[in-house]
């Protein structure tokens, strides 16, 4: 699957129009380029065509879909549990006040409608360690 030629507005000119097969957006690339390989509009783009070229990963790869291998945060949660507004804040500022205020996991948007677990909750301390080792 490479860009489909729309238009190309100078037939002396060295770049085209094109369209991406993944986002379907228009862009202006070097005609050579397109010719030799460059297969989307940009690296995003050409980052989820060489995902879905990959077997296995995921299996059903969809173009126009971002994989990731890391459940994304859910920042909204984040927002509502702190009380606090998305717009006056970046998204690493919203972990690093969510990490600082709660004893809580990170939420993540598979676990959406889930209650949240605290950290470290179910998990032997040092002290339990050392109390099996030695008695």
């Amino acid at each position: 699957m490479s860009p489909k030629l729309l238009r190309n507005p100078d037939p002396t000119s060295a770049t085209a129009i094109y369209e991406c097969p993944v986002c379907n957006e228009e862009f202006t690339a070097i005609m050579y380029r397109i010719q030799h390989g460059q297969k989307s509009c940009s690296q995003k783009c050409g980052r989820v065509l060489s995902k879905a070229k990959q077997a296995g990963r995921p299996p059903n790869a969809v173009l126009g879909k971002v994989y990731s291998e890391f459940s994304p945060v859910d920042f909204k949660r984040i927002c509502k549990q702190l009380n606090i507004s998305r717009a006056n804040h970046h998204d690493k500022d919203l972990v690093l006040m969510w990490n600082i205020r709660t004893d809580e996991m990170l939420p993540r948007l598979e676990d959406k409608g889930k209650k949240l677990e605290i950290l470290g909750e179910n998990e032997v301390t040092t002290m339990d360690r050392l109390k099996e080792i030695y008695g």
